[in-house]
């Protein structure tokens, strides 16, 4: 074989394995698209399904708002009569109005003419007031003056009855006195005459005491004094407030320093602290 032939053949081997390397390179290259559509194919399909899932989401929302618009078609129609008929009713009550409007005017017309007769009447009546009140008062002072003049009448028919008890006391001791003077004996005479004048002067001690209690219904009392003081059972007690007469308090049951009675010829609301005596003192 000569050099020529052993160089053709090197050639022809280096020439078919460039071309399988080329066809290599060439098929893998080929390759190369078919994997990357593939994957957009796939790619695609993912996006389409997810696609159909909005669609079918869409159309639910889209079912569920088209139920709404409906709603508020139908509350909007509701409205509608509603907002026609308050402009039917707002219409009848201005009409109303205007008509009350009227009969206003002339009841204030009507008004006018009565608060001018009444203004009079009110005069009128405001002097017929004064005038009342002015008789009132007159009247008052009258039934006051009246009053104090009846109680100053009553004070002095109770102290007038409280002389005349003590006038008859007085009395019948001075009968007993004179009884013992005519059956005594002529020398004592005198002596007795002047026991006679001095008893019928004093007629026993001048006990003074005080109210110390006052029963709730006012018929009973007590006074500060007792049996040690000389008050003894039946015993009478002229009861003042100051220089004023209340009443009487007899005596019904009597302790060693205080005594209990009834009140009778009561004047007036016997107090604690009022003044109880037996008889009229000078002091």
């Amino acid at each position: 074989m000569s050099v020529l032939s052993k160089i053709f053949i090197v050639l022809l081997v280096v020439l078919v394995i460039a071309v399988s390397v080329t066809v290599v390179i060439v098929h893998r290259e080929y390759q190369k698209p078919f994997k990357d559509l593939a994957s957009t194919k796939q790619a695609l399909e993912t996006m389409r399904v997810a696609t159909q899932a909005d669609q079918t989401t869409s159309q639910t929302q889209i079912v569920a708002l088209g139920k709404q618009v409906t709603d508020l078609q139908k509350d909007n129609m509701a409205k509608d009569a509603t907002i026609a008929q308050l402009r039917n009713d707002v219409q009848t009550a201005g009409v109303q109005i205007d008509e009350k409007d009227k009969k206003l005017t002339a009841q204030d017309g009507e008004l006018g003419r009565w608060r001018n007769t009444a203004m009079t009447e009110t005069d009128a009546r405001k002097k017929a007031e004064t005038d009342l009140k002015a008789m009132k008062d007159n009247y008052e002072a009258a039934q006051k003056s009246y009053s104090s003049m009846n109680q100053k009448y009553l004070e002095v028919a109770a102290q007038r009855d409280f002389l005349l008890q003590q006038h008859k006391l007085l009395k019948e001791q001075i009968a007993i006195l004179q009884e013992k003077i005519n059956s005594g004996a002529a020398g004592k005479g005198a002596s007795d005459n002047g026991e006679f004048r001095q008893t019928a002067a004093n007629s026993g001690p001048i006990i003074k005491g005080k109210i110390s209690a006052v029963t709730e219904d006012m018929k009973g009392a007590t006074i500060d004094v007792g049996a040690n003081d000389g008050v003894s059972p039946d015993m009478r007690f002229s009861v003042f407030r100051g220089d004023r007469y209340l009443g009487e308090l007899v005596i019904t049951r009597v302790d060693a320093k205080i005594s209990v009675g009834r009140l009778e010829m009561v004047q007036d609301r016997v107090q604690v602290d009022d003044r109880a005596w037996n008889r009229l003192s000078t002091n």
